[in-house]
């Protein structure tokens, strides 16, 4: 499994310098939110010549996370739905643009609390929706990958396994799980034995359950080896993204993510010597 760090307008910094950033600092992947202002606008217009070869100078891998602010694929209201879908189409032209074969997918849920049969019908309209977008990223040879959603006021819609792996087998899509958001409803261990081999991204941050704060890995109550096991037995050797809002606590994180990993791996030669 490999390290990589997730570009979020929360980290206040331009492109450059964060991918300046993740190369000094190892990491091997970079995840790519398309709300951070330098990349957004690439959605309506061409992306910049220079831009595209700052991304290529730099000896990194790259997924896109399609934007999220205001935006929302279930939503009740048709006409947002297809402004998502749009959306969605327009993240799948950046990634062919970029040669980027994953685009990272998720859903706020519902403002405020809807009725059960409300929830089910955001859901049915969160498939259609991105059902829609994805026959334009088959021909792009580009997967969608559904994110877990975390806890936060709105009514969720992907906050279980069940939903996820339905959505991934009703669709051929994968699942990007997202470990912090899991453990904000403190089910996170629940998610990669029953997702298997749905799972093509794994995203990490901390929080202490029911507040979903992106703490550095370790601050909170996420039993990250026990999830680093449960990847293990599913064969996983895809990315480990790390999602902080601050260089330092991203650097905590990768300390304590190349540490547990290194570990894992010495338990596993000396299991292997023993045989």
């Amino acid at each position: 499994m490999k390290i990589g760090i997730c570009y979020d307008p929360r980290l206040g910094k331009n492109l450059e310098s964060f991918l300046n950033f993740a190369n000094q600092w190892g990491f091997e992947y970079v995840l790519l939110k398309l709300d951070n202002p330098d990349l957004l606008g690439y959605l309506i217009k061409p992306p910049n010549p220079k831009l595209k070869k700052m991304l290529f100078e730099h000896d990194l891998k790259y997924i896109i996370h399609a934007p999220e602010i205001d935006v929302n694929p279930g939503s009740l209201n048709i006409f947002a739905r297809h402004a998502a879908r749009d959306i969605l189409i327009k993240t799948v032209d950046v990634a062919t643009e970029f040669m980027v074969k994953y685009v990272v997918i998720s859903s706020p849920g519902l403002p405020y609390v809807y009725s059960p049969l409300e929830r089910d019908k955001a859901l049915a309209n969160f498939v259609l929706t991105v059902r829609k977008a994805k026959e334009h990223a088959d021909i792009h040879d580009v997967q969608f990958l559904i994110k877990n959603e975390g806890k936060s006021q709105n009514t969720p819609i992907l906050d279980s396994p069940e939903t996820l792996k339905y959505i991934a087998e009703s669709l051929g899509v994968g699942i990007a799980f997202d470990a912090g958001n899991a453990n904000s409803f403190g089910n996170s261990e629940q998610f990669v034995p029953k997702l298997g081999k749905h799972i093509k991204l794994v995203l990490l941050h901390d929080n202490k359950g029911g507040v979903n704060d992106y703490l550095p890995i370790g601050a909170g109550d996420l039993i990250l080896e026990r999830i680093l096991y449960q990847l293990e037995d599913i064969g996983y050797d895809g990315p480990l993204i790390i999602e902080n809002f601050d260089e330092n606590e991203a650097r905590v994180s990768k300390e304590v993510l190349d540490t547990a990993l290194k570990e894992m791996a010495e338990k596993s030669k000396r299991k292997g010597s023993k045989k």
